[in-house]
């Protein structure tokens, strides 16, 4: 998802934005009041948009690859505990000592948030090419 979101944004000419956006907006400006004045604001809007726009996706990139490493983080976490108690459970012969699974199970938790907030970020994500 990364990369599609950079090359999205990688023909962007954010410059040419800034450019068309002072234009328009110095057009507005000198426009009698009436339907042209509100075109050019229109469009000085919608340019401006534009121009947030890669910005908005670079963040929502951002916060999807922190995401992705802490789930993966936690993930090893959960799995590395799981397997220091499966060591112990095989090391007590008896099965008399009572193990608590308190830990692997948060982690398990926090991984399963970290998938949540993925799949969100992915349906923003979605949303905004939608309307791009």
């Amino acid at each position: 998802m990364a990369g599609v979101i950079d090359a999205t944004t990688a023909g962007t000419d954010r410059e040419a934005l800034r450019r068309d956006e002072r234009r328009l907006t110095n057009e507005a400006a000198a426009a009698t009041p009436g339907p042209v004045r509100e075109a050019k604001r229109a469009s000085a809007r919608a340019v401006a948009e534009r121009l947030a726009s890669p910005t908005r996706l670079a963040d929502l990139r951002d916060l999807m690859t922190a995401t992705i490493e802490a789930t993966a983080l936690r993930l090893e976490a959960a799995a590395e505990r799981g397997s220091m108690l499966a060591s112990l459970r095989a090391a007590d012969d008896a099965g008399t000592r009572q193990l608590d699974l308190t830990a692997p199970g948060d982690e398990l938790e926090a991984v399963q948030a970290g998938l949540d907030e993925r799949g969100e970020i992915t349906r923003i994500l979605q949303d905004e090419d939608a309307t791009s």
